[in-house]
């Protein structure tokens, strides 16, 4: 990546007046670069010569300012022109009584100064010629003339701030300039002397870190910056009163984030640590302070401390060091301007306006490096916002639509005057009518802030118009939720010919639109509502009425209220709720609002990642192999540092895996066993191996050394990028880095996130297939929890993590009563109600320390040495029944299990003193927990309070990266709050594909113009941020592969697939993969019954009728997926399903599902469907296709119009190699097979007589009817 340029200081802009009439100042050329002969001085011998033979002569007159001016350059002019004796003696009087300098005056009175100060040895003060009788404005003028010259301003700064002369004009116009005159004073040089300022005398080991202190100094020793700077800042900060520049320090606070000591001070800057801070000191004194709602009560209610009082808080808020010793004056500036001097302006409106919905808006671009953070934010701030608002506009006015709103008038008729209303005469799933909407709540403003902290509102609905189905819908989806309240303006409804056939808002009578967060819903009695409240009691509802408390927009509120728009919050009529995957984008927005507020506070990345992230230095800065990444592991705890050994694991079969893992290394092992932990020398191509024993299963498929490599790298600290190409085993090689990582870091958490939910179905599934994890250590946040198809006794959700910790705490505790009364320390009538155990968590620990752990004290004690007598002296022997125990090992064994029962009750103890499912379910997620995971939409979601609870994470693994957009791929790094100014995070593990289906993006304008289908996992690729290409896959056969295996210049194939069912041919099927060309069905093609609704009967009817046939010979209905690339088609498919299969025969029906929807997914085989027959449509883009036909493991068969497909030139190389299996597009069948019976190796000929052509659908439904007839005759 390119280097990334320094920002220029910003330049303060001065009065209009002023800037008007500056000009930019001439520069003196230097004397060594004079001519030698015109222009040049006499010599002193030559001269006194000419002047003994002339008569004296009157001095002459001192040049015009025209003159002057037209020869600004001319340094023999210059020379002659003292300060003393043209500007003091000549133009001064000239100008002295004017109120203003017009740029010619300026420009010749900047180069007088400049070549002054170049060549005098002791420059005196530069506006010395200005005296006290010079009008303010003019000196102000010829100070912001002089100032962008650094040499001027630093000897101007020097002589007025620390000569005994002073000016008082001079000085009062660089009070006033203050801010001109700080965008002139190098950045690194401000930043330098202002931590100085703070924190005195700063030690680079202990305050400022050790490379920023050597990186400013090697910046001020550079000879572009004016050592005068330097010189001056260090004598002003020398003084024992800086009451002249302490504004400068203030003012220059707004960069001092940037000197990492000063923005690791955690919460320095928080305005509501001073509040409990000087409360918590100063409570008599700062009685008002933590009831402050506006910054002008602030430096009033500071100034009831004394100096010595606000030195104390300042120090305790660590702003300065607690022996500084500042005047009063200039402790109330630093506080005033640390918290927040001027009030911001309010946060961005989450939700859209009914302007938003129906104007079209300027497009932003998403480049591929970023200038910061915040340019970052902004930009995809504004990119989300406008997709979430195409995508809700097009809902909107479809369900709007669907209510039929229509004006109602009084008696005397529908006259202008007459007041109308509106009723509704249709329904919508997601739109019902509201009223009773009531502002509730309008809390006052944050300190520093406009807006109201909070604004709740109350509205009432009636669900009676749906059926229990629906009303449990609405019921169930109430948490986590946003809906819009919508007012219909009646004036506004069209009405009969008026109506439009494809509506805006608009154009339906849709005046305003507000969004808001669902807190709590109840019904009529106050029961609460929604089957997700856990600490309150839930009751079946009393009637369809529900209550609904809502949190709106405090920044579009403010705004509403000084435009004088209240009026609007009485007229909603109606609300609208949406699904829950389409009703994460406010969640996103409103994520990335706390976020822009928290960029100010420092750097919400780690360091390592922080410039890769933007786009930004070298390409290998995040990389465990890069220098950076190297010196972060030697002296970061927690991580594994380059000499260290590495646990992989059972992630070796053998040490002959082991060795081809490392091609070009030399490997030595020691021991034996199934575990293997490695030390890696790159440089000297060396593998150190130590083999341990483990119970655990080697893993399967084996590793190949791509994906060993990657594993290695996510092992390691820093960003590791995975290219999984289908079935290349990603997700195995994902579930080997977190299992590893447990196991080698025990106390750290690994935060797991994908983009559906399938996704986390597989993960957990293979993680607990490992044994590594203990179930304990698992937990999955988020609505979509109770789609993760686990059995039963695997219950990851909240509520089952809380039921598994109560049951599994039960049964240990009965364990104890258990060995207690082997022991004689207790008996059976001791046991609680029902023959439960006796025991807490808390009274068993102390059973274990004074029973247990003393009699395996006194167990050793006994021993006489060797293993004679063990058996008699074992302790325990009643409890652990019929185990054997004849030498000292098997009693350690023993003891062993004792201690894991125990330890494992000490970490259910919190469980007693907790009552609530809440509370419980947040300390297994912030205490227990240690494998956490969610989905993208969730991570939103559960940002803030997952903040407030402290939660944590070291490492983070992402699934399906190339499938989220740029900000899901960014919120899921920040769940956790920076401590101590650093970064917990030290692990970043992305693994997706970019030859597969980008982020799903519904307004074509940003996916095609504005880059918004490029994930970050896309854009680091393009970057050229090191990555692991996974090259062997495992998923199809290997003449299958080849379909989509061009695109990543050929897969290689695992040995699993060239076994087994994947060498013998499909029954009852000439071909394993084949395309089947879809003539017009009844004398049509594609059609659309709405627009972008697509739909091809025939190819609806050749794919039911495909899967009829492969039930009947007997394929497994389950082992099938019908796929599409249209939602119309997948809706139409279904019917026909629905219409043909209904009989028993067939069994369950097949998965139908659209391309997109199913990647990530796999089957045995995949009837594909194209639909188009006059374009190609979206199938185009190859990353569809590498999807489509990427998800079948033994069986493919592709319905469409062949000719119209074979056009496109992108998609030649995959049709060219499935039109080699049945070129005519006729679909060829093997009569008499049946599924199980079938010896015959794939691409064998088949024998004569059995193949039969399809030459089009009939023959195929005639084939179909004759089976069913078979089958049913036979039943």
């Amino acid at each position: 990546m390119p280097p990334r340029k320094k920002k220029a200081a910003p330049k303060a802009k001065a009065p209009a007046k002023i800037a008007a009439k500056r000009a930019p100042p001439a520069k003196a050329e230097p004397a060594s670069k004079r001519s030698k002969t015109g222009g040049a001085k006499q010599a002193p011998a030559a001269k006194a010569k000419a002047q003994r033979s002339k008569p004296a002569a009157k001095p002459a007159a001192p040049p015009s300012l025209d003159h002057v001016h037209k020869n600004i350059t001319n340094e023999e002019l210059l020379s002659d022109l003292s300060l003393t004796n043209y500007l003091q003696n000549s133009l001064y009087p000239k100008i002295k009584s004017k109120k203003s300098l017009d740029n010619k005056t300026l420009s010749v009175i900047t180069a007088v100064l400049q070549h002054t100060l170049a060549n005098s040895p002791s420059p005196p003060q530069l506006l010395s010629f200005l005296d006290d009788d010079a009008e303010a404005e003019l000196v102000s003028d010829v100070v912001l003339a002089i100032i962008p010259d650094p040499k001027l301003l630093s000897h101007l700064l020097r002589t007025s701030y620390t000569s005994d002369e002073h000016n008082t004009l001079v000085r009062a116009a660089l009070s006033s300039t203050f801010d001109s005159i700080l965008s002139h004073i190098p950045e690194s040089i401000l930043e330098y002397f202002v931590a100085k300022a703070l924190i005195p005398n700063p030690k680079p080991p202990n305050k400022l870190s050790s490379a920023f202190h050597s990186s400013v100094q090697t910046f001020i020793s550079s000879s572009c910056v004016d050592s005068d700077f330097v010189s001056l800042f260090q004598s002003l900060h020398s003084t024992p009163s800086f009451s002249d520049i302490s504004k400068a320090y203030c003012m220059a606070l707004n960069i001092t984030s940037k000197v990492p000591d000063l923005a690791s001070l955690d919460g320095a800057y928080d305005v509501y640590t001073l509040q409990r801070i000087g409360f918590k000191y100063y409570p008599e004194k700062l009685t008002r302070l933590g009831l402050m709602g506006r910054i002008e009560g602030l430096e009033k209610e500071l100034s009831l401390l004394t100096a010595d009082e606000l030195t104390d808080l300042g120090s305790r808020l660590r702003l300065i060091a607690p022996e500084s010793e500042y005047e009063k004056v200039e402790l109330l500036a630093l506080f005033m301007h640390t918290f927040n001097p001027s009030v911001k302006p309010p946060a961005r409106s989450i939700y859209p306006t009914v302007q938003n919905l129906s104007t079209t808006q300027t497009l932003p671009y998403l480049p591929t490096q970023y200038v910061d953070l915040k340019h970052y934010i902004d930009v995809n701030y504004k990119a989300y916002s406008q997709e979430y608002w195409y995508d809700l506009k097009s809902d909107m006015a479809n369900h709007v639509q669907r209510t039929q709103p229509r004006a109602v008038y009084n008696q005397d008729g529908g006259t202008e005057d007459v007041e109308a209303s509106v009723e509704f005469a249709g329904w919508s799933k997601y739109v019902t009518p509201s009223r009773d909407f009531k502002v509730s709540k309008v809390g006052r403003p944050r300190l520093g802030r406009v807006e109201p902290d909070t604004v709740e509102a109350t509205v009432v609905v009636d669900l009676a118009q749906y059926n229990f189905g629906m009303r449990a819908e609405w019921d169930d989806g109430w948490q986590d939720s946003y809906v819009y309240l919508i007012n219909i303006n009646p004036s506004k409804i069209p009405e009969g010919d008026k109506a439009v056939k494809d509506p805006t808002i608009k154009d339906i009578g849709v005046e305003r639109v507000r969004g808001a967060k669902v807190l709590g819903v109840t019904d009529v009695d106050g029961n609460v509502v929604g089957n997700r409240w856990d600490d309150q009691q839930k009751r079946q509802p009393v009637s369809a009425v529900r209550h609904i408390r809502l949190e709106l927009s405090a920044a579009q509120f403010h705004l509403d209220t000084i435009k004088n728009n209240l009026f609007i919050y009485k007229n909603f009529n109606l609300l609208m709720r949406r699904d829950g995957v389409n009703n994460n984008h406010p969640s996103i927005l409103e994520t990335l609002n706390h976020i822009t507020s928290e960029v100010e506070e420092g750097k919400l990345l780690p360091s390592w990642l922080h410039d890769v992230f933007l786009g930004y230095g070298n390409v290998d800065d995040a990389s465990f192999t890069g220098a950076k990444m190297k010196r972060y592991a030697e002296i970061t705890p927690g991580v594994t540092k380059p000499s260290d050994f590495i646990d992989f694991g059972s992630s070796f079969k053998s040490v002959n895996h082991l060795k081809a893992s490392f091609p070009g290394f030399k490997v030595t092992s020691t021991s034996s066993g199934a575990g293997y932990s490695l030390r890696v020398n790159n440089e000297k191509k060396t593998v150190e191996a130590k083999l341990y024993e483990t119970k655990e299963t080697p893993a399967v498929p084996k590793f190949t050394p791509v994906q060993i490599s990657a594993i290695r790298s996510g092992l390691n600290p820093g960003l590791t990028m995975v290219v999984g190409p289908p079935g290349t085993g990603k997700t195995d090689t994902a579930v080997s880095i977190i299992t590893n990582l447990f196991r080698s870091f025990p106390t750290q958490r690994t935060l797991l996130v994908t983009h559906s939910n399938a996704a986390l179905n597989d993960l957990f599934e293979k993680i607990m297939a490992t044994g590594v994890v203990d179930e304990r250590y698992m937990i999955r946040l988020g609505s979509g929890e109770k789609d993760l198809n686990i059995e039963s006794s695997h219950d990851f959700t909240k509520q089952g993590r809380v039921k598994y910790t109560l049951q599994k705490r039960e049964k240990l505790l009965m364990e104890v009563q258990s060995l207690s009364e082997s022991l004689g320390v207790s008996n059976v009538l001791e046991r609680g109600a029902g023959g439960l155990s006796s025991y807490t968590c808390e009274t068993a620990m102390l059973f274990y320390t004074h029973h247990i752990q003393a009699r395996i004290q006194l167990f050793f004690s006994k021993l006489k040495g060797g293993d004679e007598g063990v058996g008699g002296l074992f302790p325990f022997g009643g409890f652990f029944g019929g185990r054997v125990v004849q030498e000292v090992e098997d009693a350690k064994g023993l003891f062993e299990e004792l201690k894991s029962m125990f330890d494992e009750l000490e970490d259910f103890r919190a469980f007693e003193l907790m009552r609530s499912m809440g509370k419980r379910t947040d300390y297994l997620m912030t205490k227990q927990a240690k494998i956490v995971a969610c989905t993208v939409t969730h991570a939103a979601l559960a940002r803030q309070r997952l903040i407030e609870l402290g939660f944590n994470y070291d490492s983070i693994v992402v699934e399906e990266a190339g499938q989220m957009l740029e900000v899901e791929n960014f919120v899921p790094l920040l769940l956790q709050k920076n401590t101590g100014g650093s970064n917990r995070l030290k692990r970043v593990c992305l693994f997706g594909d970019h030859h597969q289906l980008p982020p799903i993006i519904k307004n074509r304008d940003l996916s095609t113009k504005a880059n918004m289908d490029m994930s970050f996992f896309t854009r680091m690729i393009r970057l050229g941020i090191k990555h692991y290409t996974l090259d062997s896959q495992g998923r199809a056969r290997e003449d299958m592969s080849k379909l989509y295996g061009w695109r990543y210049g050929g897969l290689a194939s695992l040995d699993c697939v060239k076994e087994g069912r994947y060498l013998k041919a499909n029954a009852g099927l000439v071909h394993d993969f084949q395309i089947i060309d879809v003539e017009d069905y009844e004398g049509r093609g594609e059609h659309a019954p709405t627009p972008h609704y697509i739909q091809n009967l025939g190819e609806a009817e050749y794919v039911v009728a495909m899967f009829q046939y492969m039930v009947l010979i007997g394929y497994d209905p389950k082992r099938i997926s019908i796929l599409t690339t249209y939602n119309g088609q997948k809706d139409l498919i279904k019917d026909v399903l629905q219409s043909r299969c209904r009989n028993r025969i067939f069994g369950a029906l097949p998965t139908v599902s659209t391309v997109d929807k199913f990647q990530g997914q796999q089957n045995d085989y995949v009837l594909l469907s194209l639909v188009r027959t006059k374009n190609v449509g979206h199938l185009r883009d190859v990353r569809r296709l590498v999807v489509a036909l990427s998800r079948a493991k033994l069986g493919l068969y592709v319905f469409c119009r062949k000719a119209n497909f074979e056009r496109c030139s992108d998609l030649k190389e995959s049709l060219d190699l499935l039109g080699k299996n049945g070129g005519e597009g006729k679909l060829e069948l093997v009569m008499g097979e049946g599924y199980g019976g079938v010896e015959r190796a794939s691409g064998a000929e088949v024998e004569e007589g059995k193949k039969y052509v399809c030459e089009k659908l009939e023959d195929l439904g005639k084939v179909v009817h004759s089976l069913q007839a078979q089958v049913l005759a036979s039943s």
